[in-house]
């Protein structure tokens, strides 16, 4: 028989007279560990958690020896808090691999053997199993990133303000292979959803904490100072460009021309510019001389229809234009383009101004003048920026 005796809580250590009832019912039993015992039997006798066995006798890991006195608190309100966790779901999964124990699982992650056995109160620490699936802590927000074109995994551990070791210890498959363009990562972060801002209108605005649009086989940049806009605004461009390559190639390229300067503001040559949501792109043609498409007018004939509607739609299908301008000469070769590439009637109706005529104010993609050898495109404002302001 196992053998303990009982050790109640001095009263003095009741501070308020309202908790009185229930402190003087809270209480402290002394456990002698017996040969044969092990934390996960103490607890399941007493009917607590590993975890708070741990926490109680401040043990650092689970060992523990014959005629050792362990704490275990009954009664009130401290038994209503050492509940056991519910099971989470939120944080990763470790599946136990063979010479693995939860000692080692917990360091693995950074965690302490009291966290892990909080999340996992039904395991037996002495007794894990390979292919067990152990929950392991985490507060940080759960993130799906799709790995993009040329990303590393430094650069996306860079940008999460995490490790690459963490990346690989939560994806088993970049531990071994490397990252391939639209895989998605599961990462956890307390980093912003975007730490850049558009603030303000297009035309009167600003942009802070702004990001530098990086080189990409779709496209050449024409001047990297005026090359910075929002996070998204980034993100989204490059997931375009990826879509032109992936379906045509990388070639004809067109030209980023301008997008924002570093803090936004007053941009030379434009009225916009100014938040880090316009970005102005040469046209796709059937010829270009030099693989690169120039910023020179073209005619509805010359348009390379199928590379630039594949750009465009990438964009509109996913809600991500507030407006394209262009002209309104090119617009129906790219509308019947998109008609024969499956777009429906309402989607037709939504993203074009054609064939309702150049003045009408419906249709994403509208008419501008001087918009004959560029399309200007000026994406939403990001869901995080509170100051920006459409249109």
């Amino acid at each position: 028989m196992l053998l303990f005796h009982r050790r109640f809580l001095p009263l003095a250590l009741i501070l308020t007279a309202p908790l009185a009832a229930s402190a003087q019912s809270e209480r402290e039993e002394v456990w002698i560990v017996r040969p044969g015992d092990h934390l996960t039997r103490i607890a399941r006798e007493n009917e607590v958690t590993v975890a708070s066995l741990m926490r109680w006798n401040d043990l650092e890991n689970d060992r523990i020896r014959v005629g050792q006195e362990l704490i275990i608190r009954r009664g009130g309100a401290l038994a209503a808090t050492e509940q056991p966790a519910p099971p989470r779901t939120d944080g990763p999964v470790h599946k136990v691999k063979a010479g693995e124990n939860l000692g080692r699982i917990a360091r693995r992650y950074g965690k302490s053997l009291e966290e892990v056995l909080r999340w996992n109160p039904e395991i037996d620490p002495n007794r894990i199993r390979v292919g067990q699936a152990i929950r392991i802590p985490e507060t940080r927000r759960r993130i799906e990133h799709t790995v993009r074109r040329g990303e590393s995994i430094h650069e996306i551990a860079e940008r999460y303000e995490i490790e690459a070791r963490e990346i690989r210890l939560w994806n088993a498959r970049a531990t071994t292979a490397p990252l391939r363009m639209g895989e998605t990562l599961v990462i956890f972060s307390d980093a912003p959803e975007s730490r850049s801002e558009s603030i303000g209108l297009p035309y009167r605005g600003s942009l802070e904490n702004p990001v530098k649009l990086r080189p990409h086989p779709g496209f050449v940049i024409r001047d990297l100072k005026r090359a910075y806009g929002t996070e998204e605004t980034i993100d989204w461009l490059l997931e375009a460009f990826d879509a032109v390559v992936d379906r045509h190639g990388a070639k004809p390229k067109v030209r980023v021309h301008d997008i924002s300067n570093p803090k936004g503001g007053f941009m030379r040559g434009h009225a916009s510019h100014q938040s880090g949501r316009d970005v102005d792109l040469s046209l796709y043609r059937k010829r270009c001389s030099g693989g690169v498409c120039p910023f020179t007018p073209v005619s509805a004939d010359q348009l390379d229809v199928e590379r630039q509607w594949t750009l465009l739609r990438h964009m509109l299908e996913r809600g991500r234009v507030e407006a394209i301008f262009l002209d309104y000469s090119l617009q129906k070769p790219l509308y019947e383009e998109a008609k024969r590439r499956g777009a429906t009637e309402a989607q037709l109706r939504q993203w074009f101004q054609y064939p309702r005529g150049p003045s009408n104010p419906h249709g994403l993609i509208r008419h501008y003048r001087n918009h004959r050898d560029h399309a200007h495109i000026r994406f939403v404002c990001p869901k995080t920026d509170k100051e920006c302001v459409g249109r």
